[in-house]
């Protein structure tokens, strides 16, 4: 209810103090729903583009309501990239964003990416999305990215397009630095084919399936586990070997320290949401190399 009415406090101001209109400047405003997604339409758009981010950095992005602030500037935006899997932010509050500005484009960055199924617990996630619920987080999957900043990249020569060639030539330059970070990762991790490694929340699906290895989640459809399933996990984890448990700091470590204690396993807390994306995957893979070791 507190929401709904600061929206449409902020909705009635917009419409008399932000009529819509061509914008001063010549760059490209976008928003974005999630970091990651700033840094790719930043690295495609480079000067031209000036990006705001609706989740900030620490928080929970599946509760996260915008500010007044952040729907002002929505109301002056060019383009809404949106990750477009699914995520609750994303399926609460798009529709509504879009209709404070009607002249806003909308690019989804998710268009014709594969998809994997949310499995039981995260894991066994596999191909296609018509008997589940799709897994969201494709941006923590390098090959997965280039489709999405070629998505970006062809929303913003459509709104730009004296400067095609110049968004060409970024694009191609970032996927080609996402195919060597996808090389990387690949020689590290593929000795370790069919480890496992604990998240709290099931987020590193995408990584796991490129790189031949197994999530396992502390949370079933977005809630922490009970008392049983928390043992079952414990003595999966014992029986499987896992000595890392993957943790991103908008969540809890209170139980993933007692799996940790519980188990011998390493906390490795790493924000699936950081902007410095290539750096952070790269962390990723080598703490996770380092625990299978």
């Amino acid at each position: 209810m507190k929401s709904k009415k600061i929206f449409g406090l902020v909705t009635l101001f917009i419409f008399f103090t932000h009529p819509l209109q061509a914008f001063a400047d010549d760059k490209i405003k976008v928003i974005v729903t999630i970091l990651p997604l700033a840094e790719f339409v930043e690295q495609v758009g480079k000067n031209k583009v000036e990006v705001s981010v609706m989740i900030p950095p620490g928080t929970e992005p599946h509760t996260y309501e915008p500010t007044p602030n952040q729907l002002k500037e929505v109301s002056t935006a060019d383009l809404y990239v949106k990750v477009g899997t699914g995520l609750e932010f994303e399926l609460y509050w798009l529709d509504k964003l879009l209709a404070l500005n009607k002249r806003m484009r909308l690019c989804d960055s998710s268009f014709g990416v594969e998809l994997l199924e949310m499995g039981d617990r995260g894991q066994d996630a596999h191909r296609g999305h018509a008997h589940g619920f799709a897994d969201p987080h494709i941006w923590l999957s390098p090959k997965r990215v280039i489709k999405m900043v070629e998505n970006i990249k062809n929303i913003l020569i459509d709104i730009d397009p004296a400067n095609a060639e110049f968004y060409q030539n970024n694009a191609a330059e970032f996927a080609n630095r996402l195919l060597e970070a996808d090389g990387e990762i690949k020689d590290k991790l593929t000795p370790f084919n069919g480890r496992s490694f604990l998240t709290v929340h099931p987020e590193w699906g995408y990584l796991a399936a490129d790189y031949g290895l197994k999530q396992i989640s502390m949370e079933k459809e977005g809630k922490e586990l009970t008392a049983q399933e928390l043992s079952q996990v414990i003595n999966l984890a014992k029986k499987e070997n896992i000595h890392a448990i993957l943790l991103s700091p908008q969540f809890s470590q209170k139980t993933a320290e007692m799996m940790a204690r519980q188990i011998g396993a390493k906390l490795i807390v790493t924000d699936a949401l950081a902007k410095d994306y290539l750096k952070n995957l790269r962390k990723v893979a080598d703490e996770l190399m380092n625990t299978f070791q």
